[in-house]
Protein backbone atom coordinates (compact mmCIF):
# COMPACT_ATOMS: atom_id res chain seq x y z
CA UNK A 1 0.00 0.00 0.00
CA UNK A 2 1.04 3.54 -1.00
CA UNK A 3 1.41 5.36 2.64
CA UNK A 4 2.48 8.95 3.33
CA UNK A 5 6.70 7.96 4.63
CA UNK A 6 7.31 8.64 8.48
CA UNK A 7 9.52 11.21 9.72
CA UNK A 8 10.15 12.34 13.36
CA UNK A 9 10.70 15.71 14.67
CA UNK A 10 11.70 17.21 17.71
CA UNK A 11 9.09 19.86 19.02
CA UNK A 12 9.12 22.14 22.04
CA UNK A 13 9.27 20.18 25.57
CA UNK A 14 11.92 17.71 24.07
CA UNK A 15 8.59 15.56 23.15
CA UNK A 16 9.28 13.37 19.38
CA UNK A 17 5.83 13.08 17.19
CA UNK A 18 5.08 11.59 14.07
CA UNK A 19 4.87 13.89 11.05
CA UNK A 20 4.07 13.15 7.29
CA UNK A 21 6.35 13.61 4.80
CA UNK A 22 5.69 14.32 0.92
CA UNK A 23 7.11 11.27 -0.64
CA UNK A 24 5.38 8.15 -0.56
CA UNK A 25 6.72 4.66 0.41
CA UNK A 26 5.99 0.60 0.09
CA UNK A 27 5.78 -0.23 3.45
CA UNK A 28 7.21 -3.64 4.36
CA UNK A 29 3.66 -6.14 4.56
CA UNK A 30 3.14 -9.73 3.77
CA UNK A 31 -0.96 -11.25 4.52
CA UNK A 32 -1.66 -14.25 2.39
CA UNK A 33 -4.83 -16.58 2.16
CA UNK A 34 -4.22 -19.46 4.40
CA UNK A 35 -5.60 -22.97 5.32
CA UNK A 36 -4.57 -24.00 1.53
CA UNK A 37 -3.18 -27.80 1.04
CA UNK A 38 0.52 -28.03 1.28
CA UNK A 39 3.36 -30.28 2.08
CA UNK A 40 6.64 -29.82 3.49
CA UNK A 41 8.92 -28.12 2.35
CA UNK A 42 11.72 -30.33 -0.26
CA UNK A 43 14.95 -31.40 0.84
CA UNK A 44 17.68 -29.64 -1.62
CA UNK A 45 21.62 -30.42 -1.21
CA UNK A 46 23.46 -29.72 1.53
CA UNK A 47 25.66 -26.65 1.00
CA UNK A 48 29.38 -26.64 0.53
CA UNK A 49 31.32 -27.19 3.82
CA UNK A 50 33.32 -23.94 2.88
CA UNK A 51 33.05 -21.07 0.36
CA UNK A 52 33.93 -21.59 -2.99
CA UNK A 53 36.64 -19.33 -4.63
CA UNK A 54 34.02 -18.19 -7.71
CA UNK A 55 31.60 -16.49 -5.16
CA UNK A 56 33.99 -13.82 -5.29
CA UNK A 57 34.15 -13.44 -8.78
CA UNK A 58 31.89 -10.67 -10.35
CA UNK A 59 28.20 -11.78 -11.40
CA UNK A 60 25.30 -11.19 -13.22
CA UNK A 61 21.97 -11.70 -11.86
CA UNK A 62 19.99 -14.80 -13.52
CA UNK A 63 16.83 -14.05 -15.53
CA UNK A 64 13.82 -13.70 -13.39
CA UNK A 65 11.91 -16.86 -12.31
CA UNK A 66 8.58 -17.65 -11.01
CA UNK A 67 8.36 -18.46 -7.16
CA UNK A 68 5.67 -21.44 -8.31
CA UNK A 69 2.97 -22.50 -5.87
CA UNK A 70 1.02 -25.38 -5.46
CA UNK A 71 -1.73 -26.24 -8.15
CA UNK A 72 -4.98 -24.39 -6.62
CA UNK A 73 -3.11 -21.98 -3.70
CA UNK A 74 -4.44 -18.90 -5.03
CA UNK A 75 -1.83 -16.81 -3.70
CA UNK A 76 0.82 -14.34 -3.49
CA UNK A 77 3.43 -12.90 -1.79
CA UNK A 78 3.72 -9.04 -1.29
CA UNK A 79 6.47 -7.21 0.36
CA UNK A 80 8.49 -10.70 0.72
CA UNK A 81 11.09 -11.28 2.86
CA UNK A 82 13.80 -14.31 2.21
CA UNK A 83 15.02 -16.88 5.16
CA UNK A 84 18.00 -19.23 3.62
CA UNK A 85 18.10 -22.86 5.54
CA UNK A 86 20.56 -25.55 4.47
CA UNK A 87 17.45 -27.52 3.21
CA UNK A 88 15.27 -25.16 2.60
CA UNK A 89 14.96 -21.51 1.35
CA UNK A 90 12.15 -19.72 2.50
CA UNK A 91 9.88 -16.46 1.23
CA UNK A 92 7.29 -15.10 3.42
CA UNK A 93 5.24 -12.76 2.63
CA UNK A 94 1.55 -10.90 1.83
CA UNK A 95 -1.09 -12.69 -0.58
CA UNK A 96 -3.29 -9.08 -1.41
CA UNK A 97 -3.63 -9.34 -5.11
CA UNK A 98 -4.00 -5.42 -5.21
CA UNK A 99 -5.14 -2.65 -2.94
CA UNK A 100 -8.81 -2.69 -4.06
CA UNK A 101 -10.62 -2.24 -0.87
CA UNK A 102 -11.51 -5.41 -0.68
CA UNK A 103 -11.61 -7.29 2.99
CA UNK A 104 -7.90 -8.63 3.55
CA UNK A 105 -8.40 -12.64 4.33
CA UNK A 106 -8.04 -14.12 7.53
CA UNK A 107 -4.80 -15.25 8.86
CA UNK A 108 -3.07 -13.32 6.32
CA UNK A 109 0.58 -15.04 6.01
CA UNK A 110 2.21 -16.51 3.05
CA UNK A 111 4.86 -18.89 3.36
CA UNK A 112 6.94 -20.54 0.48
CA UNK A 113 9.77 -22.29 -0.39
CA UNK A 114 11.55 -22.08 -4.03
CA UNK A 115 10.65 -25.43 -4.62
CA UNK A 116 7.33 -24.48 -4.75
CA UNK A 117 5.61 -25.66 -1.35
CA UNK A 118 3.51 -23.94 0.53
CA UNK A 119 3.14 -24.07 4.56
CA UNK A 120 -0.32 -23.01 6.05
CA UNK A 121 0.17 -20.15 8.76
CA UNK A 122 -0.10 -20.59 12.68
CA UNK A 123 -3.44 -21.24 13.76
CA UNK A 124 -5.04 -18.74 15.88
CA UNK A 125 -6.95 -15.42 15.09
CA UNK A 126 -3.91 -13.23 13.98
CA UNK A 127 -3.05 -10.06 11.55
CA UNK A 128 0.18 -10.91 10.92
CA UNK A 129 1.57 -7.25 10.48
CA UNK A 130 4.97 -7.31 8.82
CA UNK A 131 6.50 -10.99 9.50
CA UNK A 132 9.94 -11.25 9.41
CA UNK A 133 11.64 -15.17 8.83
CA UNK A 134 14.90 -16.13 10.40
CA UNK A 135 16.56 -19.41 10.82
CA UNK A 136 18.04 -20.85 13.83
CA UNK A 137 21.15 -22.56 14.07
CA UNK A 138 19.16 -26.25 14.09
CA UNK A 139 17.31 -25.18 10.78
CA UNK A 140 14.35 -24.36 11.83
CA UNK A 141 11.97 -21.36 10.40
CA UNK A 142 10.82 -18.78 13.04
CA UNK A 143 8.15 -16.16 12.08
CA UNK A 144 7.91 -12.68 14.11
CA UNK A 145 5.28 -10.36 13.72
CA UNK A 146 3.22 -7.60 14.79
CA UNK A 147 -0.71 -7.02 16.17
CA UNK A 148 -2.45 -4.60 15.77
CA UNK A 149 -2.90 -2.09 19.27
CA UNK A 150 -5.81 -3.45 20.71
CA UNK A 151 -5.47 -7.34 18.94
CA UNK A 152 -7.21 -8.85 15.81
CA UNK A 153 -8.08 -6.37 12.99
CA UNK A 154 -9.89 -7.32 9.75
CA UNK A 155 -8.85 -4.27 7.63
CA UNK A 156 -10.01 -3.56 4.07
CA UNK A 157 -6.36 -4.22 1.71
CA UNK A 158 -6.17 -0.62 1.07
CA UNK A 159 -5.85 0.51 4.85
CA UNK A 160 -3.06 -2.36 4.81
CA UNK A 161 -1.06 -2.37 7.28
CA UNK A 162 -2.36 -1.17 10.41
CA UNK A 163 -0.85 1.83 11.99
CA UNK A 164 -1.05 1.22 15.52
CA UNK A 165 0.69 -2.02 16.65
CA UNK A 166 0.87 -2.70 20.13
CA UNK A 167 2.51 -6.74 20.19
CA UNK A 168 5.04 -8.98 18.86
CA UNK A 169 4.54 -12.44 18.59
CA UNK A 170 6.24 -15.68 17.21
CA UNK A 171 5.59 -19.29 16.25
CA UNK A 172 8.35 -21.59 14.82
CA UNK A 173 7.99 -24.38 12.08
CA UNK A 174 9.98 -27.51 11.63
CA UNK A 175 8.39 -29.71 8.49
CA UNK A 176 8.56 -32.74 11.33
CA UNK A 177 6.42 -31.23 13.81
CA UNK A 178 4.51 -28.37 12.33
CA UNK A 179 4.13 -25.12 13.96
CA UNK A 180 4.74 -24.21 17.63
CA UNK A 181 2.01 -22.61 19.35
CA UNK A 182 2.09 -18.62 18.61
CA UNK A 183 3.68 -17.09 21.63
CA UNK A 184 3.42 -13.39 23.00
CA UNK A 185 7.07 -11.87 23.28
CA UNK A 186 6.25 -8.33 23.72
CA UNK A 187 3.29 -6.06 25.19
CA UNK A 188 3.63 -3.00 27.41
CA UNK A 189 0.30 -1.78 26.08
CA UNK A 190 1.87 1.14 24.12
CA UNK A 191 2.50 1.75 20.34
CA UNK A 192 5.38 -0.10 18.56
CA UNK A 193 7.37 0.48 15.64
CA UNK A 194 7.78 -3.00 14.29
CA UNK A 195 9.27 -3.12 10.47
CA UNK A 196 12.44 -5.35 10.39
CA UNK A 197 15.06 -4.05 7.37
CA UNK A 198 17.47 -5.97 8.45
CA UNK A 199 18.29 -9.44 10.64
CA UNK A 200 21.73 -10.51 11.97
CA UNK A 201 22.30 -14.42 12.55
CA UNK A 202 25.31 -12.87 14.18
CA UNK A 203 27.79 -15.38 11.71
CA UNK A 204 31.28 -14.69 11.87
CA UNK A 205 32.75 -15.97 8.75
CA UNK A 206 30.08 -15.97 6.38
CA UNK A 207 28.30 -19.60 5.21
CA UNK A 208 31.37 -21.60 6.22
CA UNK A 209 30.26 -20.66 9.67
CA UNK A 210 27.03 -20.17 9.13
CA UNK A 211 26.31 -24.10 8.55
CA UNK A 212 28.97 -25.25 10.97
CA UNK A 213 26.49 -27.29 13.00
CA UNK A 214 29.05 -26.89 16.29
CA UNK A 215 28.17 -23.56 16.42
CA UNK A 216 25.72 -21.67 17.85
CA UNK A 217 25.23 -18.21 17.56
CA UNK A 218 23.06 -15.55 18.25
CA UNK A 219 20.17 -13.94 15.88
CA UNK A 220 19.20 -10.32 16.80
CA UNK A 221 16.09 -8.14 15.68
CA UNK A 222 15.70 -4.64 17.09
CA UNK A 223 12.82 -2.43 16.91
CA UNK A 224 11.23 0.31 18.53
CA UNK A 225 8.55 1.56 21.10
CA UNK A 226 6.45 4.81 20.18
CA UNK A 227 5.88 6.39 23.47
CA UNK A 228 6.42 10.55 22.89
CA UNK A 229 10.02 11.02 24.94
CA UNK A 230 12.69 11.14 22.84
CA UNK A 231 15.16 8.96 24.70
CA UNK A 232 12.81 5.66 24.38
CA UNK A 233 14.92 2.88 24.29
CA UNK A 234 15.93 0.39 20.99
CA UNK A 235 14.32 -2.75 21.37
CA UNK A 236 16.29 -6.20 21.18
CA UNK A 237 14.91 -9.37 20.36
CA UNK A 238 17.21 -12.16 20.75
CA UNK A 239 17.17 -15.86 19.91
CA UNK A 240 19.14 -17.88 22.41
CA UNK A 241 19.00 -21.64 22.91
CA UNK A 242 15.73 -21.95 21.05
CA UNK A 243 14.39 -19.27 23.23
CA UNK A 244 13.42 -15.35 22.36
CA UNK A 245 14.55 -12.57 25.03
CA UNK A 246 13.70 -8.98 25.30
CA UNK A 247 15.73 -6.70 25.89
CA UNK A 248 16.39 -2.90 25.81
CA UNK A 249 19.45 -0.55 24.74
CA UNK A 250 19.55 2.06 27.54
CA UNK A 251 19.75 6.04 26.02
CA UNK A 252 20.81 8.01 27.73
CA UNK A 253 21.75 10.88 25.49
CA UNK A 254 20.08 10.86 22.11
CA UNK A 255 16.38 9.58 21.50
CA UNK A 256 13.72 9.55 19.07
CA UNK A 257 14.25 5.72 17.87
CA UNK A 258 12.86 4.45 14.41
CA UNK A 259 13.99 1.90 11.86
CA UNK A 260 15.72 0.37 13.91
CA UNK A 261 18.82 -2.01 12.59
CA UNK A 262 20.89 -4.63 14.56
CA UNK A 263 24.02 -6.33 13.38
CA UNK A 264 26.79 -8.68 14.91
CA UNK A 265 29.98 -10.32 14.64
CA UNK A 266 33.34 -11.39 16.76
CA UNK A 267 33.85 -7.96 18.47
CA UNK A 268 30.50 -7.05 19.39
CA UNK A 269 26.76 -6.32 19.19
CA UNK A 270 25.72 -3.14 17.75
CA UNK A 271 22.06 -1.21 16.89
CA UNK A 272 21.76 1.67 14.31
CA UNK A 273 18.15 3.53 14.39
CA UNK A 274 17.17 6.78 13.02
CA UNK A 275 16.76 9.14 16.01
CA UNK A 276 17.17 13.28 17.13
CA UNK A 277 19.72 15.24 18.43
CA UNK A 278 18.23 17.84 21.81
CA UNK A 279 20.88 20.16 21.38
CA UNK A 280 20.81 20.96 17.65
CA UNK A 281 18.71 23.39 16.93
CA UNK A 282 16.81 21.60 14.53
CA UNK A 283 16.95 17.68 13.52
CA UNK A 284 14.91 15.19 11.84
CA UNK A 285 16.02 11.44 11.77
CA UNK A 286 19.63 11.54 11.95
CA UNK A 287 21.44 8.54 11.56
CA UNK A 288 22.80 6.90 15.35
CA UNK A 289 24.44 3.91 16.41
CA UNK A 290 25.61 2.42 19.35
CA UNK A 291 27.56 -0.64 20.18
CA UNK A 292 27.93 -3.27 23.26
CA UNK A 293 31.17 -5.73 23.58
CA UNK A 294 29.57 -7.34 26.34
CA UNK A 295 27.09 -9.34 24.85
CA UNK A 296 24.48 -6.80 25.46
CA UNK A 297 24.66 -6.30 29.42
CA UNK A 298 26.12 -2.40 28.41
CA UNK A 299 25.97 -0.11 25.83
CA UNK A 300 28.30 2.75 24.67
CA UNK A 301 26.46 6.59 24.86
CA UNK A 302 24.47 6.94 21.46
CA UNK A 303 26.55 8.81 18.89
CA UNK A 304 25.80 10.48 15.73
CA UNK A 305 26.85 8.88 12.30
CA UNK A 306 25.27 11.30 10.09
CA UNK A 307 23.51 14.56 11.38
CA UNK A 308 20.54 14.97 9.00
CA UNK A 309 19.66 18.60 10.09
CA UNK A 310 16.10 19.52 8.17
CA UNK A 311 16.46 16.52 5.53
CA UNK A 312 15.24 13.72 6.90
CA UNK A 313 17.32 10.29 6.61
CA UNK A 314 15.20 6.91 5.92
CA UNK A 315 15.54 2.92 5.14
CA UNK A 316 18.60 2.76 7.51
CA UNK A 317 20.20 -0.48 7.01
CA UNK A 318 23.19 -1.94 9.31
CA UNK A 319 25.48 -4.88 7.56
CA UNK A 320 28.00 -6.54 9.47
CA UNK A 321 30.33 -7.82 7.10
CA UNK A 322 32.19 -11.16 6.91
CA UNK A 323 35.18 -9.21 6.66
CA UNK A 324 34.73 -7.38 10.05
CA UNK A 325 33.31 -4.03 8.53
CA UNK A 326 30.22 -2.27 9.54
CA UNK A 327 28.20 -0.98 6.99
CA UNK A 328 25.68 2.07 7.11
CA UNK A 329 23.90 2.72 4.36
CA UNK A 330 20.42 4.85 3.95
CA UNK A 331 18.39 7.33 1.77
CA UNK A 332 18.27 10.90 2.37
CA UNK A 333 15.95 13.04 1.23
CA UNK A 334 16.97 15.94 -0.48
CA UNK A 335 14.19 17.92 -2.24
CA UNK A 336 10.80 16.62 -3.14
CA UNK A 337 10.47 12.98 -4.07
CA UNK A 338 14.65 13.21 -4.46
CA UNK A 339 16.70 10.81 -2.21
CA UNK A 340 20.80 10.15 -2.25
CA UNK A 341 21.91 6.83 -1.79
CA UNK A 342 24.93 7.39 1.44
CA UNK A 343 26.74 4.67 2.65
CA UNK A 344 29.33 4.55 6.41
CA UNK A 345 31.83 2.11 7.51
CA UNK A 346 33.31 1.39 10.54
CA UNK A 347 36.58 -0.43 10.73
CA UNK A 348 37.03 -0.62 14.63
CA UNK A 349 33.67 -1.81 15.53
CA UNK A 350 31.67 1.23 15.58
CA UNK A 351 34.72 3.10 17.51
CA UNK A 352 35.49 5.73 14.23
CA UNK A 353 33.18 6.08 10.89
CA UNK A 354 34.48 7.39 8.04
CA UNK A 355 33.27 10.04 5.94
CA UNK A 356 29.50 9.75 3.98
CA UNK A 357 30.28 8.44 1.08
CA UNK A 358 27.48 9.32 -1.33
CA UNK A 359 26.44 8.14 -4.99
CA UNK A 360 26.22 10.95 -8.07
CA UNK A 361 22.77 11.95 -8.49
CA UNK A 362 19.29 11.93 -6.28
CA UNK A 363 16.07 10.71 -8.07
CA UNK A 364 13.00 9.11 -6.65
CA UNK A 365 13.90 5.78 -4.51
CA UNK A 366 12.27 3.78 -2.22
CA UNK A 367 12.54 0.12 -0.16
CA UNK A 368 15.95 0.13 0.25
CA UNK A 369 17.67 -3.51 1.04
CA UNK A 370 21.51 -4.43 1.94
CA UNK A 371 23.70 -7.26 2.38
CA UNK A 372 26.83 -8.19 2.36
CA UNK A 373 28.12 -11.49 0.39
CA UNK A 374 30.82 -14.18 2.00
CA UNK A 375 33.89 -11.92 0.57
CA UNK A 376 32.47 -8.88 2.26
CA UNK A 377 30.95 -6.56 -0.92
CA UNK A 378 28.03 -4.43 -0.27
CA UNK A 379 25.07 -5.71 -2.47
CA UNK A 380 22.03 -3.05 -2.02
CA UNK A 381 18.98 -3.13 -4.25
CA UNK A 382 15.67 -0.59 -3.76
CA UNK A 383 13.05 0.73 -6.49
CA UNK A 384 13.66 3.16 -8.53
CA UNK A 385 10.80 5.02 -9.46
CA UNK A 386 12.35 8.05 -11.46
CA UNK A 387 10.23 6.82 -14.91
CA UNK A 388 7.01 7.13 -12.33
CA UNK A 389 4.78 4.77 -10.64
CA UNK A 390 3.43 2.69 -14.11
CA UNK A 391 6.96 2.11 -14.29
CA UNK A 392 8.76 1.18 -11.03
CA UNK A 393 12.26 -0.66 -11.44
CA UNK A 394 14.81 -2.61 -9.74
CA UNK A 395 17.84 -0.89 -9.32
CA UNK A 396 20.70 -2.29 -8.05
CA UNK A 397 24.21 -1.18 -6.81
CA UNK A 398 27.42 -2.52 -5.08
CA UNK A 399 29.89 -0.48 -2.43
CA UNK A 400 33.39 -1.88 -2.24
CA UNK A 401 35.64 1.29 -1.78
CA UNK A 402 33.20 3.85 -3.45
CA UNK A 403 29.77 3.35 -5.00
CA UNK A 404 29.32 1.38 -8.70
CA UNK A 405 27.20 2.64 -11.52
CA UNK A 406 23.84 1.70 -11.05
CA UNK A 407 22.53 -1.27 -12.91
CA UNK A 408 18.90 -2.83 -13.53
CA UNK A 409 19.16 -6.13 -14.12
CA UNK A 410 15.44 -7.18 -15.29
CA UNK A 411 15.44 -4.98 -18.40
CA UNK A 412 11.49 -4.48 -19.09
CA UNK A 413 10.03 -5.88 -15.58
CA UNK A 414 8.04 -3.72 -13.65
CA UNK A 415 9.71 -4.67 -10.32
CA UNK A 416 8.93 -3.49 -6.87
CA UNK A 417 8.94 -4.45 -3.26
CA UNK A 418 12.70 -6.19 -3.34
CA UNK A 419 14.40 -8.35 -0.72
CA UNK A 420 17.82 -9.18 -0.20
CA UNK A 421 19.41 -12.31 1.34
CA UNK A 422 22.87 -14.74 0.32
CA UNK A 423 22.05 -18.02 -0.83
CA UNK A 424 23.67 -21.16 0.66
CA UNK A 425 26.36 -20.85 -1.80
CA UNK A 426 27.10 -17.05 -0.89
CA UNK A 427 25.90 -14.92 -3.92
CA UNK A 428 22.81 -12.52 -3.24
CA UNK A 429 19.12 -13.98 -3.50
CA UNK A 430 16.52 -11.45 -4.45
CA UNK A 431 12.67 -11.80 -4.60
CA UNK A 432 10.34 -9.45 -5.37
CA UNK A 433 6.90 -8.82 -7.05
CA UNK A 434 6.53 -7.71 -10.67
CA UNK A 435 5.39 -8.28 -14.07
CA UNK A 436 7.36 -8.02 -17.82
CA UNK A 437 4.64 -6.78 -19.75
CA UNK A 438 5.06 -2.85 -19.11
CA UNK A 439 2.81 -2.12 -21.57
CA UNK A 440 -0.07 -3.30 -19.23
CA UNK A 441 -0.55 -1.13 -15.67
CA UNK A 442 -3.22 -3.56 -14.93
CA UNK A 443 -0.88 -6.61 -15.22
CA UNK A 444 -1.11 -8.88 -12.38
CA UNK A 445 2.18 -8.81 -10.28
CA UNK A 446 4.07 -12.74 -9.58
CA UNK A 447 6.57 -13.81 -7.09
CA UNK A 448 9.31 -13.88 -8.10
CA UNK A 449 13.35 -14.84 -7.46
CA UNK A 450 16.80 -14.66 -8.71
CA UNK A 451 20.44 -15.20 -7.74
CA UNK A 452 23.40 -14.17 -8.74
CA UNK A 453 25.46 -16.25 -10.62
CA UNK A 454 29.41 -16.27 -11.46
Amino acid sequence: MLHPSVNFKQISGGRVLLSTAGSLVLSLGFLGTVMCASSAPSEVPSPPSGIMTSVCAAGRWSDPRLVRMPVGADRIARFPNIAVARLATYIVGTNIRSFDGKTVPPSPLTVATLSGDTVPPPVGDFTFVMPTAVIDDQGALHILWAEPLGGYQRLASDMWPPHRLGSIWTARYRSSTGWSTPEKLFDDGKQLLWEPGSVSDGAMAGVARRWDSSTSHDIGIAFATFTGEYRQPVRLLRLRSQQWLVDSVANTALGGAAQASYGANGSGEYVAYLGIDPSAQADVNSVLFQRSADSGKTWSSPRVVSRSGSTPAHDLQLVSGADGLLHLVWFQTVSGQNVLLRHAQSRDGGTTWSAVDDDATSSPRMRLRAVADACGALHVVYEDWSEGPAYIRIAYRTWKNGWSHTEYPFAGWFGQTPALSVSVTGRPLMAFLGHANLSDTLATDALMYSEQMP
